[in-house]
């Protein structure tokens, strides 16, 4: 009955939020536009007021490029934090079926969760802290694209913006990471070697597979106004560049170390039992040579190969070259340019 209980829970869907979503879903619902064209026109309508200020005060072609390419980030930048939300949301009720704690604690778990990744104030915190840092820097203002006065007001603007939601996506993915990297830690949960849909570790490697490879796309349309505006070349920018790039890569990596090394005590664990097993039944083999006993030996014997099959990583090749060409092959692309443009 109790478990019955639980599943319907489960079916119900978002049973585990008690406040308001991530504040880009906000803005999102507040236009009452479906996802992703909230902030497609947000940004849309900061380009044209962009576009109307270059026209009107004259700027570079390239300025209205690096604008596009800003706009751009900001659109990707909030709706990335909106598909990570509806990304947690799906798996956030299967978790307490996967979990060894009572369905409460499991609550407790994933509420506490949703509050550092989603509502902490850390998050505005954090976007405001990189918001100025990078316009500090004047991205626009800095390469003299825009010659007039209002034309370089609006570049700290929108420079700002995507700067502050920069900071508020790295501060969600940062803790999404941590969340995957506490299972098995701070709460118990249910995991089977032989388990490669619905298990909460391969559920978690999944969702940290498509969160880095959101980033890295994201990481291409930064770097791409090295290549599409000819700016970025100097020591600050490739620090930013190279710095970005690795974290990508370890942000998938590290917890996936932890994921593998509770596979790998599973697998240990049920090797160990087939070892056991296996010992038990060729006694039985030596002292009784029957059918049915060298039958069940055998059976053993080709289970343990099945065990010692088992992927004990939680992601695929294919993944993971996925993952790293996207950032080594624009990283070398970037290198080999700057040397021959001589730096």
């Amino acid at each position: 009955m109790a478990e019955q209980v639980i599943n319907q829970e489960a079916l119900e869907g978002r049973r585990y939020k008690d406040r308001p979503d991530a504040w880009q879903t906000k803005v999102q619902e507040f236009l009452k536009l479906p996802f992703p064209l909230a902030w497609i026109f947000i940004a849309g309508l900061l380009f044209a007021v962009g576009l109307l200020f270059a026209v009107e005060f004259g700027a570079e072609q390239k300025a209205i490029w690096l604008l596009a390419i800003i706009c751009a980030l900001i659109a990707a930048l909030a709706n990335s934090v909106i598909l990570f939300e509806l990304l947690m949301d799906r798996i956030a009720d299967a978790f307490p079926l996967l979990i060894k704690d009572s369905d409460i604690n499991a609550k407790d778990w994933i509420r506490s969760w949703y509050q550092k990744i989603f509502w902490s104030p850390k998050n505005l915190l954090l976007g405001l802290f990189v918001g100025i840092i990078v316009t500090k820097t004047g991205s626009l203002e800095r390469a003299n694209l825009f010659t007039s006065h209002v034309g370089k007001i609006y570049s700290y603007v929108v420079t700002f913006i995507m700067a502050f939601l920069a900071g508020s996506c790295f501060w969600t993915v940062l803790n999404i990471a941590l969340m995957f990297f506490s299972i098995g830690k701070a709460i118990e949960i249910r995991s089977s070697i032989f388990d490669s849909n619905t298990s909460l570790l391969r559920m978690a490697s999944s969702v940290l597979w498509k969160v880095s490879l959101v980033m890295a796309l994201v990481y291409l349309l930064g770097i791409s106004t090295v290549f599409i505006c000819n700016i970025g070349r100097d020591i600050y920018s490739i620090i930013l560049i190279v710095f970005f790039g690795a974290f990508i890569l370890a942000y998938f990596i590290i917890p996936q170390i932890n994921i593998h090394n509770h596979l790998v005590k599973i697998k240990h664990s049920r090797l160990k039992d087939l070892v056991e097993q296996i010992d038990l039944s060729f006694d039985r083999v030596v002292h009784q040579p029957s059918p049915e006993n060298i039958s069940q030996l055998r059976d053993l014997f080709h289970l343990q190969n099945v065990v010692n099959g088992k992927k004990s990583w939680s992601f695929g090749y294919g993944e993971l070259l996925a993952l790293v060409g996207s950032i080594l092959i624009p990283l070398a692309v970037f290198f080999i340019n700057y040397y021959n443009v001589g730096g």
